[in-house]
């Protein structure tokens, strides 16, 4: 609790800073799943992730490592794996890219997830407005008289 009273003037002229650094990755995360981590925490203001939302950014690199390492299982053995054993890998890889949609969704990391329904739609409707390149005015039709 602090003083009682009005501040003094040594008070008021402090300046108080208070820095948030971005979350350092778990040291129970792979290597890649701490790159994965880094690039995230990088991509956001410090402020946006909270001490709760650290299992499941956590839990979102697993995923996108665990979707890279079946997709990257997948382009390497295609012509050497059976049908069921693609099958198997490639819902395997599906699975983990859906659970790495949702948790990204959770963090709000997601572009639709910034948005409400109706500001979304009103940018949808927007971006559709523009003049196609091909009924577009040309710059150099004025410069050289065409």
């Amino acid at each position: 609790m602090g003083a009682r009273g009005p501040k003094s003037a040594a008070e008021l002229a402090t300046v108080h800073t208070f820095t948030r650094k971005a979350p350092t990755p778990p040291a129970r995360l792979t290597k890649d799943q701490g790159v994965i981590w880094e690039a995230l925490a990088k991509a956001k203001p410090p402020k946006h992730f909270t001490p709760d939302d650290l299992p499941l950014l956590a839990e979102l690199c697993r995923a996108y490592d665990a979707a890279d390492k079946l997709a990257e299982r997948i382009d390497r053995g295609i012509a050497k794996y059976t049908p069921e054993t693609l099958r198997t890998l490639m819902g395997l890889r599906d699975k983990e890219s859906r659970r790495a949609v949702t948790l990204a969704t959770k963090l709000r990391l997601t572009s639709q997830s910034r948005y409400d329904k109706t500001v979304a739609a009103t940018i949808s409707r927007q971006a559709g407005r523009t003049t196609p390149p091909w009924q577009q005015e040309d710059p150099a039709d004025e410069l050289f008289g065409d």
